[in-house]
């Protein structure tokens, strides 16, 4: 299955989500754009890991 990576250069971590809901994932990211600061990337990396591969990550890595 494919999933969404989403790594931000402001904060050491990341989280990865089912590829069906970058939409949320996207709205989740840049409800507070206006807080970040200037110079601040979210990088969203597609990847495929099989169900059991997702189940065994943590929630939030680094976060």
């Amino acid at each position: 299955m494919k999933y969404v990576k989403v790594t931000r250069s402001d904060i050491s971590g990341s989280y990865t989500m089912p590829i069906k809901n970058i939409g949320c994932v996207v709205n989740a990211e840049f409800d507070n754009i206006e807080d970040y600061d200037n110079g601040t990337s979210v990088t969203l990396t597609i990847v495929e890991m099989t169900e059991e591969e997702y189940a065994a990550l943590n929630e939030f890595m680094g976060w």
